[in-house]
């Protein structure tokens, strides 16, 4: 016996689990578990049970050779997922025989290349079988594959020609498929393009656990210190101070704890590129300013895509906001030329305000603070750009919520650059 006897084709490493998850798409489950004479409250709380995360919206599916359903089951999230785990992807290249040798009783591995003996019946790959040999067949799901042979899956939507989820070619970077659907619509804004990775999502995940149980460390390192220190007639007025900022304290690391990284990558564009390049959205699509349009394409990195990345391409937004220690904490309509000292003059300081520590929160996902630009009239005098939001903290003085979570590290642009929680972030630490 052969290798090509026991797997004559590729049809036979199809498994059984297979067509179990392709049916389970089409199959009615509720009739299904009522014909095994379950009642209908058993009915609907295994249906609740078995109720897959992306169970919203709706949407239409056509399978090939089965019905038109509506799919109130699975959404458009869940698209990437079930093709990657509808087919076992196989290692063509590698297969491995699991030999016990009778003189020594040792497990010998003898490797052949399972392509060449299945798809192209060459017989110097198809290796004679022993009894009680065990023939090991490597998936993606056993061992990682070369990028070039892995399927990636990217999402794609917002302001594009065609929204939806596609297979990215080997090295495809993010210009090159959003041009292959077709390129960005008029209205779609670039600079603001939200890029997230799920492998920079798991570091930035880390980093934030990492900044938090540093708070905690340092929260009951205050404490200790403090309590061995008071003495005297206000011992107890201390000691009652110390409990209100520990239980303000421990609410904001639990406020920071139900936070989660975003995984955005900042593109890097330049904003003064970025302007040059946009056409006139108020005149008629041409042939020449559809061309300037997908123009802009170019300045976008050339970033290889991998599997699970996501590009959300929003509109071209009309407004900037200011948060933090400013009397108008709110968003102002966005005007050319407008710079971050012109928001700020708009916004007004408050008396506890650290100006000198503000920072901007660029639609880019980037974050610049006055370090960066090296001086403070410089940082004044930035161009802000649509969608961008400008930060001015408290004086740390004040135990707030944020001036808490900056205690423990370098300065504000760390927080944002490196554990990638967004500017929705900031309101939430200081309520």
């Amino acid at each position: 016996m052969r290798v090509q006897d026991l797997i004559p084709d590729r049809e036979a490493l199809i498994t059984s689990d297979y067509y179990r998850r392709k049916n389970q798409l089409v199959q009615n489950r509720s009739a299904s578990l009522k014909a095994q004479g379950l009642t209908a409250p058993q009915i609907q709380a295994i249906e609740k049970a078995q109720q897959m995360p992306e169970d919203v919206g709706m949407a239409t599916e056509i399978i090939t050779g089965g019905p038109t359903r509506n799919k109130d089951i699975l959404a458009g999230a869940g698209i990437g997922e079930r093709v990657r785990g509808m087919v076992d992807q196989i290692n063509w290249d590698y297969a491995v025989i699991e030999r016990l040798n009778p003189n020594d009783l040792r497990t010998e591995l003898i490797p052949f290349n399972l392509g060449k003996a299945v798809v192209q019946k060459d017989p110097v790959h198809n290796l004679l079988l022993q009894a009680g040999d065990v023939v090991t067949i490597v998936g993606s799901k056993d061992m990682r594959m070369p990028t070039e042979r892995q399927t990636r899956m990217v999402r794609v939507e917002g302001e594009v020609a065609a929204p939806g989820i596609y297979q990215a070619k080997p090295g495809e970077t993010l210009s090159q498929l959003i041009g292959r659907v077709g390129g960005i619509t008029p209205q779609a804004y670039l600079f603001g393009a939200e890029f997230t990775r799920e492998s920079v999502r798991k570091q930035q995940q880390q980093n934030l656990d990492l900044v938090i149980r540093r708070m905690e460390a340092q929260s009951l390192t205050a404490s200790a210190n403090l309590a061995a220190n008071l003495t005297g007639d206000r011992a107890a007025q201390a000691a009652t101070l110390q409990q209100q900022q520990q239980a303000q304290q421990r609410a904001q690391i639990d406020k920071l704890k139900s936070m989660r990284s975003q995984g955005r990558v900042s593109l890097e564009l330049e904003p003064a590129v970025m302007n040059e390049t946009l056409p006139d959205r108020s005149l008629t699509l041409d042939s020449s300013s559809f061309k300037l349009l997908q123009n802009q394409l170019n300045v976008l990195p050339s970033l290889p895509l991998e599997d699970g990345d996501a590009i959300l391409v929003p509109s071209l937004p009309a407004f900037v906001s200011a948060v933090g220690s400013v009397n108008n904490e709110n968003v102002m309509i966005y005007k050319a030329g407008r710079t971050v000292g012109d928001i700020i003059k708009a916004a007004g300081l408050t008396e506890d305000a650290e100006v000198s520590e503000a920072f901007v929160l660029r639609a880019d996902g980037s974050v610049l603070g006055r370090r960066a630009t090296g001086f403070f009239s410089s940082f004044e005098s930035l161009k802000v750009m649509p969608g961008d939001t400008v930060v001015v903290p408290s004086r740390v003085d004040r135990e707030s919520g944020y001036n808490f979570l900056v205690r423990g590290l370098r300065d504000w642009t760390q927080i944002f650059s490196n554990l990638g929680i967004g500017a929705a972030a900031i309101r939430t630490l200081r309520n």
